[in-house]
């Protein structure tokens, strides 16, 4: 990969990341996340890039988007979440799945997003971690998968929209 295409990938990312940091992590240490003018309620359509590997010395590699549905909810003063994915039948290996994921963490406040949840990956458990910046009416930001003991061992852009064509189960 040339450095003009790497750090046209990198830049928006590094942008994102660095908003998180001069925000002091507000959301991440926030306990209470409390309802903002610009919420995040209600269904969007979220898209994950991942890379694309078939062989690390592959000589051209590139970016695939996996789609999905998300959807947040304001209980009170705790935020809820959901996603789900309609073509969950097409995923291999996912026998009983009906396509839906529980949150197990969502938090939003000063437009900084912190998603969690719990998965399994060859018998461990592991975390999905979403950290997005709403801006202009779109979330833009980074997942990654966590093991046990906190190494980041996946990791890719993610951003979502308002789905204003679709109901989320």
């Amino acid at each position: 990969m040339n450095a003009n295409r790497t750090g046209y990938l990198l830049g928006p990312l590094i942008m994102v990341l660095s908003e998180f940091e001069t925000r002091g992590q507000a959301a991440k240490e926030s306990d209470r996340s409390a309802p903002s003018t610009n919420s995040i309620a209600g269904d969007w359509k979220a898209t994950a890039a991942l890379e694309d590997f078939g062989d690390l010395f592959q000589p051209y590699h590139g970016t695939r988007r996996r789609d999905t549905l998300v959807n947040f909810k304001l209980d009170g003063d705790k935020w809820t979440g959901h996603s789900y994915n309609p073509t969950h039948n097409l995923t291999a290996g996912q026998k009983g799945w009906d396509g839906k994921m529980q949150f197990s963490l969502v938090r939003f406040s000063d437009g900084m997003l912190l998603i969690e949840c719990d998965v399994e990956r060859e018998g461990k458990p592991e975390k999905i971690r979403i950290d997005a910046l709403l801006r202009n009416g779109k979330l833009v930001g980074r997942w990654s998968i966590l093991t046990g003991d906190g190494a980041d061992v996946f990791a890719g852009g993610w951003e979502a929209v308002r789905a204003r064509d679709v109901t989320i189960p």
